[in-house]
């Protein structure tokens, strides 16, 4: 007996944006929920292996917070090379680059990684430099 499987093919729907004022908010909690945004888990369509057309914009991150000591934890990346460990205080990275490299690591590792991503756009204070019409704002962060 053979088994038949048909991929459904994702119909192609207007990008929805999603404002999220980070005043306030955690470091770790919106991080997730801005990756779980981005994955399209919110939207009855999801699949896992389909780009969702989800935009977050983050406005306020300036004033996220960090709990306990966690704002003095060294930062390390390697570059793969001999002596190319590079160390940096929290202090000294911007609070964008570091919600962006938490959301980072709250998405799947393949391929639509990257491109996920690329639909975070964060702003330190309330402007945005886009001019985008519907937008829906994210309350319960």
């Amino acid at each position: 007996m053979a088994c038949s499987f048909k991929t459904p093919f994702k119909k192609r729907t207007k990008p929805t944006y999603y404002l999220v004022d980070l005043r306030g908010k955690t470091l770790g909690r919106a991080a997730s929920r801005i990756a779980s945004i981005l994955m399209g888990k919110n939207s009855p369509d999801f699949t896992k292996f389909w780009l969702m057309d989800h935009y977050v914009l983050g406005i306020n991150c300036k004033y996220l917070a960090l709990t306990g000591n966690k704002i003095k934890e060294i930062v390390r990346s390697h570059s793969g090379y001999i002596g190319g460990l590079r160390e940096r205080s929290r202090e000294n990275i911007p609070m964008t680059e570091l919600l962006r490299m938490a959301v980072s690591k709250m998405l799947p590792k393949n391929r639509l990684r990257k491109r996920i991503l690329k639909r975070l756009k964060l702003a330190l204070d309330e402007s945005l430099p886009l001019n985008i019409k519907n937008v829906v704002r994210v309350e319960n962060l």
